[in-house]
């Protein structure tokens, strides 16, 4: 029997088509996790900006509620309607729309320094329309109207290099809304 020879090109072949094929399978699995790693690391680049970008939001959000509350809460008006002695006030200031729609609110309390609710107007978020406070909303409140700053009994005025030093502010959440609050004292 005549032992039968392989030629080179068979040779190389099976040496080489083995090896090509380790190699092609180490690079796949390479490529593999390499590119994981860099969706990860680019969805983690997009999350982070994303995040800034709402942080930001949420402080503009927060800053223009406190400027609006301050504005509201500085009027003389204000003070006399919380007194009892301006029943006409919200007439008068907002003859067009309501004070919510005016500033474009879901939620204003006039509240005096006993605790008392003088006014209390409540939209729903999700519709726009007036509607009755959820219950608990108020109770969210507290915490918030805890922390107040109250103005100076002497009459002196108070002085404040920022308006959150004055007043206090937060988010609330009440039946799975989220509320921007910003409380001034009057």
């Amino acid at each position: 029997m005549k032992k039968r020879q392989h030629s080179l090109r068979v040779t190389v072949l099976a040496v080489v088509g083995p090896v090509l094929l380790i190699f092609l399978l180490g690079f796949l699995n390479v490529v593999q996790l390499s590119t994981a790693n860099i969706l990860v690391k680019a969805e983690d680049k997009y999350l982070n900006r994303q995040g800034t970008l709402v942080q930001g939001f949420l402080r503009d959000c927060m800053e223009s509620a406190f400027v609006m509350a301050d504005d509201i809460a500085i009027w003389n008006e204000t003070v006399l309607f919380i007194k009892g002695e301006n029943p006409e006030y919200l007439a008068q200031n907002w003859p067009e729309a309501s004070i919510l729609q005016s500033y474009g609110f879901h939620f204003i309390q006039f509240i005096d320094e006993s605790g008392q609710i003088i006014y209390s107007d409540y939209s729903n978020p999700v519709t726009g329309q007036a509607e009755s406070e959820p219950g608990g909303f108020s109770d969210g409140l507290e915490a918030i109207m805890s922390r107040l700053t109250p103005w100076p009994q002497d009459g002196s005025g108070l002085s404040y290099t920022s308006i959150q030093e004055l007043g206090s502010g937060g988010i609330i959440f009440v039946n799975d809304q989220a509320y921007f609050v910003a409380a001034m004292p009057i």
